[in-house]
């Protein structure tokens, strides 16, 4: 039987889905493609989380958001224009009233924000939600038009159709018959014609929507003026706006340009314009600006005050061209906003930082219309693009008016003319102008007359109102209300408080750039307009360009105290804005800024009167009258205070009420001059003697204690010497443990090694007397971490100041107060990371040429003197690092180099002498020593401010922009960065600042890398190891950034050393107030030793503390620091007056060992003295580091670039 055939059946399914999973791949025998089974796992994936549970990545289509915070992004808020709560309440008060009344129709409920309508009230029981209010109240057709009709109809002028056209004719007629006779008048008048559309830029909506965002954003408003025209550059209508609406915001005026004005011009318009608000003079410019510190000083004040923001907005405001970019690129020192010399450069509002706390609001230019501006007005304010202008010939006569014709002759070199159109033809035929036919180009010259106009070519300046000697009275101080004083933060006290500050501030400020020569172009200027100022009194000041003239020529000094001041009532009535009804400019002030300025302006008045009673009083009476009437502006002002804030004069007190004229730097210079002689006050009061005469009784009165044989000389020496300090040891603590003993116990030997044993005797806390002083020996952690971080505002350098004057003066290292944090300030940027990782190549070309002069040495078969070869290598460093200078110290000598050795022996032997006698006068010139350091210092000034005058000139020769531009410059320098960042100082400061980084960054290096040596050379087997990774990591080459990084065990090495022997092994601390050390009293005045040799070697913190061991520093972990070990280990101090060339130090001195031991072998010289140490600023060997060099046998060096040639050809190792 044949087999039945099987009949297929046709699949009549339908296909499956494209994404239906079950669906099989083509080919793939009923199996899943890829994509298909990465799809399924997005859908099944889970959220996947790190070992402690977070959430690193959420699973697919999550509601869950990420457990971490958003950061803020400053486009959320660009518009700030909200209402305040007093508005808010207002509102829903009224919306309360109005929601029910049947008669009115208030909004629809998608137009208008709901959640303002909600009582929080009235709560809805069964929702828990705030009731709704019921927005439109609908009725029925009878209750509005039926007979018992609730709502009343509107009531209609007619009751028919008929009576309505009959109405409307008759409005008709009326009209007709009104205005007829009006309009046959105006057809025979003249037309105006209508105004051009060039004439309306700066005053579109949108640019005054962009002044409010800034405005309302803002905490203080900086409205920049242009010097030249100041009032026709003001907007009152905007401080009328801030007046009434946000009197919290403080408003700033900024005379910007104040280059192309007379100085004298300047003072008065400050004196003008400071009567109703602080006005400070400001140059714009990122190479060599004016006002910027001033205007820097009192930005942080308002920053710092404003305690309840984490920062504060400045907004700069002002007409077109006035240079508010210009300003906002000057405070940054680098170009961040777009400029041009054309107004309407800035289109939008833009954020900027400044600093931390500080953010900077730009805004575009906004002309403000003036009822009595007339197009030609608006042209020479220079609002307006000159190019666009379609007949610039109407604007050149109020041109001549304004300007004199000796200006117009010298710009152009025309000769006279009759008009303005003469001008212009004599002008275009000198200049080419010319059209067809030979025609002059009237228009074109007109418009390039205007382009020198508006970028000040042609100068001009506007005199300020009252200049004449007939002065207004000063404006009187103006009340201010509860509701003033507490706009701020609601709290009157705070705000007043706060405003006295700010008003301090503003005040100081203002005095700052009285003291300062104001800057004018040079021959800009005829000599009757740069000499006099004209209406004035001759007697008053009168300064020029103010370039080489000192502080009592230049700026608004107490001559000027009889300046005009215009009172508010009348400013305000003759411009017409209502703000004679407002108050002082000052929002949230207790303190009216008008009074301020009046105090400032009349201390002379009562200083001469108070002077006048001195002479018809007694003598005691006198000298009570003294000191007040040499304060007498700030007792004024501290009055006006006192009652401003509800305060009797009587009961107030005056510590605070301090208006010198001069910054908090500049007295705080004076203060520190006037301590820096309190050691020879010391001297000649008989503080180091026993009855109170000089050194020549100190000596008789040894001779005669020793003459008594007390137990052997030593002894009677101790004897006689601690009697100096019965005084301070009797006001001490009686329970802190006194170290006793033979004075020759300290005397011959570096000191901190008997502080050593001292400390192992009596503990961390112990008092030393030696000589006329007394000095507390502090070896705990926690009580450096105290006296340096914790409490570092009680603690000054003291004695260390004093010992190091001579030389440093206000640099950072002496320096305290004001002066260390205007200078630290300014110093650290230039010492970015940035700038060290650019230093790391010129690092390794000084230690190339430091290993080709131990080459020679080495072919020779001599020993090296290594701490020589260091403090030369490091000396070559410094120079070219701090002021692009090269000693070549490696292979010559020259007078400079002695110079600045023989000044660093002097400082470090004044370190280390029991008595000052160099502050005697006359032993100053006796000791041929201090002959010698005079004459050294000399040279080092001299050489110096050679090398400050060079840097000047490269300086104004470049426009560099900081810190991207600044490390291709062709002198990237620290003193070239101090001058191009605009930072206003002396060169005495300046040069004090350079000698401090010479000295510190030069002997603290040398000495690190000497007893890294010495350390090496009894540990083999680290060399080999500290070898083989510099092989494996640098190669044949120098190191660079990166594998300086890579260097963990050469770094380590260095920290071990430093450790065994730090550098400065004590540091000197002195107590301004009481404190107490963990169970000790420490009075005022007491002089501390913070042991740092004590602590790095303390049994307590370190095992094994006296043996060289690199190893405990781990190289996975940190680079050691004060931090990681908890202030037991110091090698660049600690808290905030650490080393500030802390990672500069260990870059260098990675570089240079590894550079070294790459190419040699170093070992101890068989017949070299033995190495002792001996006191100094830093450790020091007392015969020399002698070591055997021996070269290794490796690759060739890399090209290094081309050095100077040195003046001797023979290297000097050993001098």
């Amino acid at each position: 039987m044949a087999k039945a055939k099987k009949v297929s059946v046709a699949d009549t399914r339908k296909p499956k889905h494209p994404l239906d999973a079950n669906r099989p791949a083509r080919g793939g025998k009923n199996q899943r493609d890829a994509s298909t089974v990465r799809r399924l796992n997005m859908y099944k994936k889970t959220a996947t989380r790190d070992k402690r549970g977070k959430i690193l990545h959420q699973d697919f289509q999550s509601k869950d958001l990420p457990n971490t915070r958003i950061q803020p992004n400053r486009g959320w808020f660009q518009n700030s224009r909200v209402t305040d709560l007093k508005a808010l309440e207002k509102f829903r008060e009224e919306m309360s009233t109005k929601v029910n009344d049947a008669y009115t129709v208030l909004l629809r409920e998608k137009k208008l924000p709901m959640a303002l309508l909600e009582d929080p009230e009235a709560k809805a029981a069964a929702a828990g939600k705030a009731a709704r209010a019921s927005l439109v109240q609908t009725q029925p057709f009878a209750a509005t038009f039926g007979v018992k009709r609730t709502r009343k109809r509107p009531k209609l002028a007619a009751d028919s159709l008929a009576d309505l056209v009959t109405t409307a004719d008759r409005i008709n007629a009326t009209y007709a018959e009104k205005t007829d006779p009006e309009e046959e008048a105006r057809e025979e008048g003249v037309r105006s014609a209508a105004r051009d559309r060039l004439f309306d830029k700066g005053q579109s909506k949108r640019i005054w929507g962009e002044l409010f965002k800034v405005v309302d954003s803002s905490d203080v408003v900086i409205q920049v003026l242009d010097a030249r025209d100041p009032l026709g550059t003001r907007c009152r209508y905007l401080e009328h706006h801030l007046r009434k609406n946000a009197r919290h915001k403080h408003v700033l005026l900024l005379l910007n340009k104040c280059d192309l004005v007379p100085a004298w011009v300047t003072k008065r318009w400050l004196k003008h314009l400071s009567a109703e608000f602080p006005t400070l003079a400001f140059h714009a410019s990122i190479t060599n600006p004016f006002g910027k510190g001033s205007l820097l000083g009192l930005l942080r004040q308002l920053a710092r005050l404003r305690s309840d923001k984490k920062y504060i907005s400045v907004g700069f405001v002002g007409y077109p061209n006035v240079g508010k970019s210009s300003v906002i690129n000057t405070l940054r020192t680098k170009k961040v906003c777009k400029v041009a010399p054309v107004p309407g450069e800035t289109k939008v509002w833009q954020y900027i930082t400044l600093m931390k706390r500080i953010f900077l609001i730009d805004c575009p230019g906004v002309v403000y219309s003036k009822a009595g501006d007339s197009e030609t007005q608006s042209v020479l304010k220079g609002v307006v693009r000159v190019e666009n202008l379609e007949d610039a010939t109407e604007t050149i006569a109020a041109v001549l008016e304004r300007v004199k014709p000796e200006y117009l002759r010298r710009a152009y070199k025309l000769a006279a003319w009759v008009d303005a159109t003469d001008f212009l033809t004599q002008l275009a035929r000198a200049s080419g102008k010319l059209g067809r036919g030979g025609e002059p180009d009237l228009n074109t010259a007109a418009k390039m007359v205007l382009h020198d106009w508006q970028r000040g070519k042609i100068p001009f300046f506007e005199l300020p109102p009252g200049y004449l000697p007939d002065k207004p009275a000063a404006a009187p101080a103006e009340a201010v209300t509860a509701e003033d004083a507490g706009a701020g933060d609601g709290d009157a006290a705070t705000a007043a408080a706060a405003a006295a500050a700010v008003v301090e501030s503003a005040a100081e400020a203002l005095r700052e750039q009285a003291a300062q020569a104001l800057p004018v172009r040079e021959d800009y200027f005829l000599a009757e307009d740069v000499a006099a100022s004209p209406g004035n009194d001759a007697g008053e000041d009168r300064s020029g360009s103010g370039a080489d003239e000192g502080p009592t020529n230049s700026g608004s000094s107490e001559d000027d105290s009889d300046a005009e001041s215009t009172s508010s009532a009348e400013r305000g009535a003759a411009d017409g804005d209502g703000s004679d009804a407002e108050s002082d400019g000052y929002g949230e002030a207790g303190l009216s800024w008008e009074a301020v300025m009046q105090s400032i302006q009349e201390p002379e008045a009562e200083a001469g009167e108070a002077d006048a009673a001195a002479e018809e009083a007694p003598p005691a009476a006198a000298a009570r009258q003294e000191a007040p009437a040499a304060d007498a502006g700030s007792r004024k002002i501290f009055r006006k205070r006192a009652r401003s804030n509800g305060v009797p004069p009587s009961e107030a007190s005056q510590n605070g009420a301090s208006f010198s004229g001069r910054s908090s730097e500049d007295s705080a210079f004076e203060a520190k001059d006037r301590n820096g002689g309190s050691l020879d006050s010391r001297i000649l009061s008989g503080e180091f003697t026993h009855d109170g005469s000089t050194k020549e009784k100190i000596t008789r009165l040894l001779r005669k204690v020793l003459a008594k044989d007390r137990g052997g000389p030593g002894r009677a020496l101790s004897y006689a010497l601690a009697k100096e300090g019965l005084k301070w040891r009797a006001a001490a603590a009686a329970r802190m443990p006194e170290a006793r003993g033979d004075i020759r116990q300290i005397v011959g030997q570096p000191v901190f090694v008997p502080l050593y044993k001292l400390f192992l005797t009596y503990g961390k806390v112990f008092r030393l007397s030696f000589g006329p002083k007394s000095f507390v020996v502090v070896s705990d952690a926690a009580l450096a971490r105290q006296i340096l971080l914790t409490n570092a505002g009680n603690y000054s350098k003291g004695l260390l100041s004093e010992i190091l004057d001579f030389v440093m003066g206000n640099g950072l290292i002496p320096a305290d107060g004001e002066i260390w944090k205007s200078r630290r300030r300014a110093i650290v940027p230039s010492l970015h990371r940035k700038y060290i990782e650019s230093m790391v190549a010129m690092f390794g070309d000084s230690a190339l040429h430091g290993a080709r002069t131990l080459q020679a040495a080495a072919l020779e078969g001599r020993a090296a003197e290594m701490e020589n070869f260091f403090s030369r290598l490091t000396l070559d460093i410094i120079g070219r690092a701090v002021f692009n200078y090269d000693f070549d110290s490696l292979t010559h000598d020259d007078p400079v180099i002695k110079a600045v050795y023989t000044v660093l022996r002097e400082a470090e032997y004044r370190s280390t002498a029991l008595f000052p006698y160099w502050n005697v006068p006359l032993l100053r010139w006796l000791v041929p020593r201090q002959r010698r350091c005079s004459a050294a210092l000399g040279v080092v000034n001299q050489t110096l401010n050679t090398l400050i005058s060079e840097c000047k000139r490269l300086v104004e020769e470049e426009d560099a922009e900081f810190v991207e531009e600044f490390l291709s410059a062709a002198d990237p320098s620290i003193l070239h960065f101090l001058l191009a960042s605009g930072e206003q100082i002396s060169s005495k400061q300046l040069r004090d600042d350079l000698m401090t980084m010479l000295i510190a960054g030069h002997e603290t290096t040398a000495a690190v890398l000497t007893w890294t040596m010495h350390c090496l050379a009894a540990r083999p087997d680290i060399v080999s190891r500290l070898q083989a990774e510099i092989d494996a990591v640098v190669g044949d080459g120098v190191p660079g950034v990166e594998q300086v990084r890579g260097l963990r065990l050469t770094t380590r090495v260095i920290n071990e050393a430093m450790r065994l022997y730090p550098q400065p092994p004590v540091l000197i601390r002195r107590a301004l107030g009481p404190d107490t050390l963990g169970a000790y009293h420490l009075p005022a005045g007491a002089d501390l030793f913070i042991s740092v040799w004590n602590l790095h070697r303390s049994p307590e913190y370190w095992a094994e503390p006296n043996a060289f061991n690199p190893d405990r520093f781990p190289l996975d972990a940190p680079v050691p620091n004060e931090v990681t070990e908890n202030f037991a280990y110091l090698p660049f101090g600690g808290g905030k007056r650490k080393c500030i060339g802390d990672q500069f130090a260990l870059f260098e001195s990675v570089v240079a060992l590894a550079v070294l031991l790459r190419r040699f072998e170093f070992t101890m010289a068989p017949n070299a003295p033995p190495v002792n140490m001996t006191t100094g600023a830093t450790i020091h060997t007392s015969g020399g580091l002698y070591m055997n060099v021996r070269p290794r046998a490796f690759v060739e060096d890399a090209p290094v670039v081309a050095r100077p040639e040195p003046l001797l050809s023979e290297p000097v190792l050993n001098a």
